[in-house]
């Protein structure tokens, strides 16, 4: 499994994998600056956060289904 991926000229990509007993890969978070994305087992997203920052005060999600964004709070 990747644990972090570095370009120059973004932020570090930082993936944590949630697993089984026997370290199957459940879920997993990719963590980008301010942005958090979730996917399910087969790599399909199922929510992504972006958090407050300085230029936003807000905290939006967005919910996926069937690769499509569903929702938007």
């Amino acid at each position: 499994t990747i644990d972090q991926i570095q370009t120059p000229s973004e932020a570090p990509k930082v993936f944590n994998y949630q697993k089984d007993a026997n370290g199957n890969i459940l879920s997993y978070t990719v963590t980008q600056g301010n942005v958090v994305t979730y996917y399910d087992s087969n790599n399909n997203p199922t929510k992504a956060v972006i958090n407050s920052s300085i230029d936003n005060p807000h905290t939006i999600e967005v919910f996926y289904q069937y690769g499509k964004i569903r929702e938007i709070k």
